[in-house]
């Protein structure tokens, strides 16, 4: 049977050619699959708007409830509590998920301070209450 493919293809090199080239394809289509599933890959233009509108909301209530000063430190948990309850619309985890919210503290935080959180703790950062705000 090893003759016969050898004959079939000419000699055994170029067998283990056409094996790796086939392996290949198969591997580049299971990466392109999972390529694709990846959020805001091919999001449709309402759900880029969606995500865009997401950011500006985070940025307003981040320009009014949050500060950025040297003796702050904030747990994010109370940050995303926060936000849910000063915007109505997102209180809700059908409208916002946990995780994106926290995803756009941790992209906040890292701009204004240039630290990563630990534990979920932030230095650096203060949230004001919102009599002061």
């Amino acid at each position: 049977s090893e003759r016969s493919i050898a004959l079939g293809l000419g000699s055994s090199d170029g067998f283990f050619a056409l094996s790796g080239a086939l392996t290949s394809c198969i591997w580049a289509g299971v990466y392109e699959l999972g390529r694709t599933q990846r959020v805001g890959y091919r999001a449709s233009r309402e759900e880029q708007e969606e995500m865009e509108a997401q950011v500006r909301t985070f940025a307003e209530f981040a320009e009014e409830r949050l500060e950025v000063k040297p003796t702050g430190r904030v747990y994010i948990k109370d940050v995303t509590k926060a936000f849910r309850q000063t915007y109505a619309k997102y209180r809700s985890e059908e409208q916002l998920s946990e995780r994106r919210l926290q995803t756009l503290f941790r992209q906040y935080a890292r701009r204004v301070t240039g630290m990563r959180g630990k534990s979920g703790f932030f230095k650096g950062i203060g949230l004001r209450d919102r009599a002061s705000a």
